[in-house]
């Protein structure tokens, strides 16, 4: 296999990759069409804060999670490897709501993963999103969503809503986000 395209968010602590911790981690495969992959399971662990007096209390309240729960690091970093292993995966192109800010806590904060994370091809459904809006706004003077959280982009194209700060429903969801613009945009063949 060597290279996938998978979708993947994170919880985090706070929002500084170097003083804060990742506490939850999803990655969930896609196929060519950005669902699920039928081959790859994904991949998802709820960590253990390295650095629980570090948090933040705004961050804690939006995720909700427990700073003393989940598998300690090195746990984590081998089922991780494991996983990475047993699909023979050598690359992911990144697919997420706001993906600079996920790979910047995983390239500070689990390098094995940092490294396989593609810089040229990543997705963002944020930006597509801001693109999109762009498209809209030279066409009619407004843009199409006012805000571009995953929430609300969810909401906008009726999406249906998973659980709100949980990396896997977040990944999942910028997955459809992701697939629903680009069939917003439906570029043709010239």
């Amino acid at each position: 296999m060597s290279a996938i395209v998978a979708a993947i968010d994170i919880e985090t602590t706070g929002l500084d990759p170097l003083y804060h911790d990742i506490i939850e981690l999803a990655i969930q495969p896609l196929d060519d069409e950005f669902e699920p992959s039928e081959d790859i399971p994904p991949f998802v662990a709820r960590i253990k804060a390295r650095r629980p007096q570090n948090a933040s209390t705004r961050a804690m309240e939006v995720n909700g999670l427990d700073l003393n729960e989940g598998e300690a690091y090195h746990e984590f970093l081998a089922r991780l490897l494991a996983w990475l292993e047993e699909y023979s995966i050598e690359k992911i192109d990144a697919l997420g709501q706001n993906v600079d800010f996920d790979r910047s806590f995983i390239s500070a904060q689990i390098p094995e993963l940092g490294r396989l994370l593609g810089h040229r091809y990543l997705r963002d459904s944020q930006r597509l999103a801001c693109a999109y809006n762009d498209l809209v706004r030279i066409k009619t003077g407004k843009p199409a969503f006012e805000n571009l959280g995953l929430s609300d982009l969810r909401k906008a194209l009726g999406i249906e809503g998973s659980q709100e700060h949980r990396a896997l429903d977040d990944a999942l969801d910028a997955a459809k986000v992701y697939k629903a613009l680009l069939e917003m945009m439906d570029i043709r063949e010239a």
